[in-house]
């Protein structure tokens, strides 16, 4: 039968209650009555189970909690989510307030100490119970809230109930406070339980923990653990503890976000009252939610948190990831995400992707969405995205299907985005993230707490290896340890371990040594609580590598420098390098390599060497050994050189300018032509490449004979100058005189001047002499080179002009005699008689006439110089007539004036016939003097005429017809 109390009398029945609880417990658990007063002071109100295993407990009402029970703290997350969501789906988060790694503002939200209950609500088979034993049970969110007496309604329950929860007590256990607590990131380091802590990292909390001998533990109850306040439960945990053997010691419970839960224990310890210990170790996430930076140094981030953490088959329901990208507003022509979703995981392809702006706090703004192209390859999911402009934060869920080993989820996700660098290429930036989820627990307890020792050797045991590096798992495949590395004597020791069985793995080997991945099992138990256990190592085969060095096309007296050989292993740098040079003939070997990798994987080596200036490499490259030889040859590459020619006499080193050559290669090729000396007698050739070439002399300087012998150099190709000589030898010189013998002149004949030519080989020279009676007929032709350039005698031979009247024995070219002496001969032509007349009958001759004297002649004038003309002038420019002048616009004549009206003549005359002026006339200026009419005639004035009214009229009327004409052409001129 159920007691309902009103609300007035709550007070009556907690009083009530307390007693009726001490007075039972005073009854039954005499025999430790003095224990269990020693604590009633501490009494607090507490909510078990009455069932062993059940994972349903919360606090009672009057204790102030972030989550009064299970489902109100998963609720309350809900609709955190919910409010901040980017959709309607309260799965699908907006992404806000990530720096690194990305966040999201549900998560940012979702408060982990902010909800204080109005009313509990146990489950049905829950009951309230007040004991008297130290600490009552916590709530699922604080560990170290003290119960207060409230005037809140407490549910109700049945008496037979009420008795049945307190056979259940809140025990003491050592070690499962928060400052007992070690707490290892996901790589086992330790980390401070003071630090703050990512809500989206994942980390381990381990526990060990024990009871004192003697202490009465029995079925339901119960113990606190206290998480750490920089971690928190990522999930509802529920798992057993068990012994070595697998028996049951107790359940531990604990709700999502919560940082403390319930250890509840079975009958095991009931009959087991000594060394009792064991250790607990949770999964559990940090509880920061955002960095409070605006720290934009990455490219892309990934995070993870659970979407529901309702247990199905052991594992949470679904998982939410979360991917950000381009936080510094980038533009990207092309954004590939490939995100690889992890194992016993499905992708549910509800990808919400929203754009927008990170604030100075570092917190995501959204303004609108982006859809990137999908395909999805088995676990690969590929995400592509163009014209990104704005950083990006997307999220989707994964259903899980399975338990992983250790409760260990991971997806990862590799960037690449293309966009432009401040010189306006493209360039593409990539980066990879993975993100890790894990949940639950483990636990073990026993009446045993061990220890091992783990010893490193080699094959034969004759060596202790120290540096070899191991990680401690449990039998569930949860980490206990790590990075636990061989001493000097190749030993490992690891304490305050509960009983178990345990798994030595190892993660490095010794250096040397190829790593055992063969797990090391042992256990601790009751049997064997200081187990040993060893590990042996296999030494890894040694090779070794010779580097030989060869060079090519060297020049004997260029010295060959030092170079440095690198060795690399797999394509990386392993620091190792050799140096080469003449004092160990270029050959050196790297030695002692090992020939596999610390897991046994064959080590490829290849040798780079840093080629010296001035040479290339026919081995340029990474070379992999021959016969474990590595051969490099090395090419010199030869520096242009120059080369000088200098010309000189052969006998008085005079040096000649004007000599020509051509400049030939060993081919026959004409490497260059026309080459002349200058006024030093030298020639001048640059940029010659290595090689032997020939200088050919193609004239000679004048006087000198051609010298033919080519002059052979050749250039090494170190860049040096070469200088080289020529000798040309003058050419030896002659002289000609030329006599001029005159026959059969006689006396009274003057001989005339005679020209004569020089000629060479045929040719006039253009040399020629003058023989008259000034030089006695006798002159000389001297300097006559006696042979061309080439070394050719040249023939002289000497011609006349011969002068009329003569002729002459040495007619045509005359060659010098031996003397160099040629003598011309010119005979006189005597004048050759006419036929005598004969002579006809004489005539006899008249009387001379006395002449008359002479006149003698004027001198004759001289005539004047004629005088020179003078220039003519040149004629002017003709003138450009101007620009015809446009006429001006005719004036518009002025309106005519109406004459005045004529005198009246006295006397009218009657014309034969009437005159129709062409032409008005104006009349004249009237005269100033009136002037008398002694008649009484009607006569006109100014024109004399008798006066005719008819043709006034006439004048009028043709004047008003004229008047009417300009009017109207003036009028429509105006207008």
């Amino acid at each position: 039968m159920d007691i309902t109390l009103p609300k007035k009398a709550n007070w009556l029945f907690t009083v009530l209650t307390v007693l009726l609880a001490s007075f039972i417990a005073l009854f039954i658990f005499s025999g430790t009555a003095s224990a269990d007063t020693s604590t009633t002071a501490n009494s607090q109100t507490t909510v078990v189970n009455s069932n062993v295993g059940t994972n349903s407990t919360t606090t009672s009402s009057s204790v102030q909690s972030t989550s009064t029970n299970p489902s109100s703290s998963t609720s309350q997350a809900t609709v955190d989510k919910k409010a901040t969501s980017s959709s309607d789906n309260s799965n699908k988060s907006e992404v806000s307030d990530v720096t690194e790694p990305a966040t999201s503002n549900a998560n940012q939200q979702v408060s982990s100490s902010s909800a204080t209950s109005s009313e509990t609500k146990p489950s049905n088979n829950t009951a309230v119970t007040t004991t008297s034993q130290g600490a009552a049970m916590n709530s699922s969110s604080n560990s170290n809230v003290k119960s207060t007496a409230t005037s809140t309604p407490q549910p109700k329950l049945s008496m037979a109930k009420a008795l049945v929860s307190t056979q259940s007590n809140s025990v003491s256990v050592s070690g499962l406070d928060a400052n007992s607590a070690v707490i290892k990131d996901d790589q086992g380091n330790v980390v401070s339980n003071s630090s703050t802590l990512s809500a989206y990292n994942s980390y381990v909390v381990n526990y060990n923990w024990s009871i004192p001998d003697g202490s009465n533990i029995k079925s339901g109850d119960t113990t606190t653990v206290t998480l750490p306040s920089n971690v928190k439960f990522n999930t509802d945990t529920s798992f057993p503890v068990t012994n070595s053997v697998g028996d049951t010691i107790g359940t531990f419970t604990a709700s999502q976000d919560a940082q403390s839960g319930l250890l509840t224990f079975s009958n095991y310890f009931e009959n087991n009252t000594i060394n009792r210990s064991g250790t607990l170790s949770f999964n559990v996430s940090g509880t920061q939610t955002s960095t409070g930076d605006n720290n934009r140094d990455w490219l892309s981030n990934k995070i993870g948190w659970w979407t529901n953490s309702n247990m199905v088959d052991g594992h949470p329901a679904s998982a939410t990831w979360n991917i950000a990208f381009n936080p510094n507003n980038q533009t990207l022509s092309k954004v590939v995400l490939v995100d690889t979703i992890g194992a016993n995981q499905t992708f549910n392809n509800d990808i919400v992707a929203n754009t927008g702006s990170y604030d100075d706090n570092g917190k995501f703004n959204s303004n609108g969405t982006i859809t990137p192209v999908v395909s999805i390859n088995g676990q690969v999911v590929t995400m592509t995205f163009t014209n990104v402009t704005q950083a990006v934060n997307l999220t989707y869920t994964t259903t899980i299907t399975g338990i992983n080993s250790g409760n260990i989820y991971t997806n990862g996700v590799s960037y690449s985005g293309t966009g432009t660098n401040g010189e306006g290429n493209a360039e593409v930036n990539t980066s990879n993230n993975t993100a890790k989820l894990t949940f639950g627990g483990t636990g073990n307890g026993d009446g045993t707490i061990g220890s091992v020792t783990l010893t490193k050797e080699n094959a034969d045991g004759s060596v202790k290896l120290a540096g070899a590096v191991f990680k401690l798992v449990d039998a569930n495949g949860s980490l206990v340890e790590s990075n636990l590395v061989t001493d000097a004597n190749g030993n490992i020791t690891v304490n305050n371990l509960g009983a178990g069985s345990y798994q030595f793995i190892e993660t490095s080997a010794p250096t040397g040594y190829i790593l055992n991945n063969n797990p090391i099992n042992f256990t601790i138990s009751n049997s064997n609580v200081n187990a040993t256990v060893s590990a042996v190592n296999t030494a890894i085969a040694k090779t070794n590598i010779k580097v030989v060095k060869t060079w090519d096309g060297v020049p004997t007296n260029v010295k060959t420098p030092a170079i440095t050989v690198v060795l690399n292993a797999n394509g990386q740098p392993t620091g190792q390098s050799l140096t080469l040079d003449s004092s160990n003939n270029y050959q050196a070997s790297f030695t002692g390599l090992d020939q596999t990798d610390s897991n046994g994987n064959p080590i490829n080596y290849t040798v780079t060497e840093n080629i010296p200036a001035g040479y290339t490499s026919s081995t340029a490259g990474a070379q992999s050994p021959n016969n474990g030889t590595v051969n490099l040859v090395n090419n010199y590459i030869p520096v242009p050189g120059s080369v000088t020619l200098t010309k000189e006499d052969s006998k008085t080193a005079t040096k000649l300018a004007g000599a020509t050559f051509k400049l030939v290669a060993a081919n026959g090729e004409v490497v260059k032509d026309n080459l002349i000396t200058d006024a030093n007698g030298t020639i001048e050739v640059a940029d010659l490449n290595q090689g032997t070439y020939q200088f050919i002399e193609t004239a000679a300087p004048n006087g000198y004979v051609l010298n033919s012998s080519p002059i052979n150099f050749t250039i090494d190709g170190t860049g040096t100058n070469v200088n080289v000589s020529a000798i040309n030898t003058a050419i030896a010189k002659t002289n000609i005189k030329v006599i001029k013998t005159w026959d059969g002149v006689p006396t009274n004949v003057k001989t005339p001047a005679i020209t004569v030519v020089l000629n060479a080989n045929g040719q006039p020279t253009g040399q020629s002499l003058t023989l008259d009676s000034s030089n006695n007929y006798q002159a000389s032709f001297t300097g006559l080179d006696q042979t061309d350039s080439n070394g050719n005698p040249i023939n002289y031979t000497v011609t006349e002009n011969m002068p009329a009247g003569y002729t002459s024995s040495t007619a045509g070219a005359q060659m010098p005699n031996v003397n160099g002496i040629v003598n011309l001969v010119n005979t006189y032509i005597p004048a050759t008689p006419g036929k005598p007349v004969t002579p006809g009958k004489p005539v006899t001759p008249s009387k001379p006439v006395t002449p008359s004297k002479p006149v003698t002649p004027s001198k004759p004038v001289t005539p004047s110089k004629p005088v020179t003309p003078s220039k003519p002038v040149t004629p002017s420019k003709p003138v450009t007539p101007s620009k015809p002048v446009t006429p001006s616009k005719p004036v518009t004549p002025s309106k005519p004036v109406t004459p005045s009206k004529p005198n009246v003549p006295t006397k009218t005359v009657v014309p034969d016939k009437p005159v129709v002026p062409d032409k008005s006339t104006e009349p004249a200026k009237a005269n100033s003097k009136k002037v008398t009419y002694s008649n009484k005639a009607k006569i006109l004035p100014q024109t004399g005429e008798t006066e005719n009214s008819l043709l006034i009229l006439l004048g009028l009327l043709l004047m008003g017809f004229v008047v009417l004409i300009v009017f109207t052409r003036v009028r429509k001129n105006n207008y």
